[in-house]
């Protein structure tokens, strides 16, 4: 029987606890007692897997993001994040978005903006992103997003709504220098 849509990707995703206990293994940096340190800048990349809440249901989207991230001491941190994803809803679309983040320690905050494609059923969309979250350095962040929509294409078609729900990272930070 072949799987086809979304419980095909989430057929597919039933190993990533696997491949996920690789990459905290392999991430030296993320384990260092003394991580991270003043000055240090890095530049985070990874995958990212939502499920969130949508005026259709609940909805899974693949993507990945980059964040460029510096502490100013071993607690406080400031950078920028940038993230794109595949929405894998019955009418599939891009998001996109990217703003701000301050972390302490070992917890955090996005404020973005976050701009969704039209597609069939939905004009394109803009938003107000709002993202908590806790991060085990820098290599799996668990957040819960929230996107307010503030605008959509002027139209008969309606924008695509609001999303509110978890998202998982799992990026590889990679040193670039000292502040």
């Amino acid at each position: 029987m072949k799987m086809s849509g979304v419980g095909c990707w989430r057929h597919r995703l039933r190993g990533s606890p696997l491949l996920l206990v690789g990459v905290l293994i392999h991430a030296p940096l993320a384990l260092a007692s003394d991580f991270p340190e003043r000055g240090m800048l890095f530049l985070n990349v990874g995958g990212l897997f939502s499920e969130t809440s949508r005026p259709e249901g609940s909805v899974p989207a693949l993507g990945a993001e980059v964040s460029l991230h510096g502490f100013v001491d071993k607690q406080v941190g400031f950078g920028v994040f940038g993230q794109w994803q595949r929405v894998l809803s019955e009418q599939s679309h891009t998001r996109f978005c990217a703003g701000p983040q301050v972390t302490y320690k070992f917890v955090g905050l996005e404020l973005g903006a976050a701009y969704e494609k039209p597609e069939g059923l939905h004009a394109a969309t803009a938003s107000l992103h709002l993202a908590p979250f806790v991060s085990y350095g820098g290599v799996l962040t668990a957040s819960l997003r929230m996107d307010v929509p503030l605008w959509h294409k002027a139209g008969d078609t309606p924008g695509h709504g609001y999303d509110v729900g978890g998202v998982l990272a799992v990026k590889i930070p990679l040193p670039l220098n000292m502040l």
